[in-house]
C-alpha cells in the first residue's frame, strides 16, 4: 500500500504544480484565450513564431492537438501537412 501511495504522489504533485503554474499565468498574462488565438491567427504574426512555439511547447508537455488544428487554419492544408510532418520528425527524434 505504501508503494501505491508513493506512486500516486510522484505523479500528483507535479501535475498540481503545473496546474498552479498555468492558473497563475492566466492572471499574469493580459487578455484572454480569444486574444491569444486572434494574435496567432493574425496575418501580421510572423509564421516563424507559430512554428517555434509548435516545436518547443510540446517538448515541455503542452498538447500538440491545438497546434495541429491551428496550423491547418493558419497555413492551409498543403503547407500544414509539410510543417506537421517536419515537426513530428523532430519530436520523434528528440523523444527517441
Amino acid at each position: 500500500m505504501n508503494m501505491l501511495n508513493s506512486t500516486i504522489w510522484r505523479w500528483l504533485l507535479p501535475a498540481l504544480a503545473a496546474l498552479a503554474g498555468l492558473l497563475s499565468l492566466a492572471y499574469i498574462i493580459p487578455g484572454g484565450p480569444r486574444d491569444w488565438l486572434a494574435f496567432f491567427m493574425s496575418q501580421d504574426t510572423h509564421p516563424g513564431l507559430f512554428i517555434i512555439m509548435m516545436i518547443i511547447l510540446p517538448l515541455f508537455g503542452f498538447p500538440i492537438s491545438p497546434f495541429l488544428i491551428l496550423v491547418g487554419i493558419k497555413f492551409g492544408p498543403y503547407w500544414a501537412a509539410i510543417i506537421t510532418c517536419l515537426i513530428f520528425t523532430f519530436h520523434l527524434g528528440i523523444a527517441y
